[in-house]
């Protein structure tokens, strides 16, 4: 299930067998992009994967026939936790690999210990 997902890596190797669903955390920093390609063997295997908020809304599908599915998501203003959710289309299962590609963001730790977050105490 989504809530006893993994954290995802940036490269991996899985399989995904029928009525098998597997769910990886994506946790993003405020104004970051991902990218997640998930590679196999077509068309002897079909999958499909759907990136999904933590309401487990859809945010990006990639459910096409060719042997790679992209999806990506440019995060906002705060950082978030999203999931990634890799499932076998019509019972044709096996293994994939998984790439991950990240740019910007921002890793922001506030400084609460320092005086300085108004005009007036600087």
């Amino acid at each position: 299930t989504a809530g006893q997902a993994s954290i995802l890596p940036d490269a991996f190797n899985a399989e995904v067998c029928v009525d098998d669903v597997d769910y990886y955390l994506v946790p993003l920093s405020l104004n970051e992009r991902v990218d997640i390609r998930v590679r196999f063997d077509a068309p002897d295997v079909d999958i499909d994967v759907r990136l999904l908020n933590v309401l487990l809304e859809e945010l990006a599908v990639s459910a096409g026939l060719d042997a790679e599915e992209l999806v990506s998501f440019e995060n906002g203003a705060s950082a978030q936790n999203l999931y990634l959710e890799v499932l076998a289309f019509a019972g044709r299962v096996g293994e994939y690999e998984e790439i991950v590609e990240r740019s910007g963001g921002v890793m922001c730790i506030e400084d609460a210990q320092e005086p300085n977050d108004t005009l007036c105490a600087s």
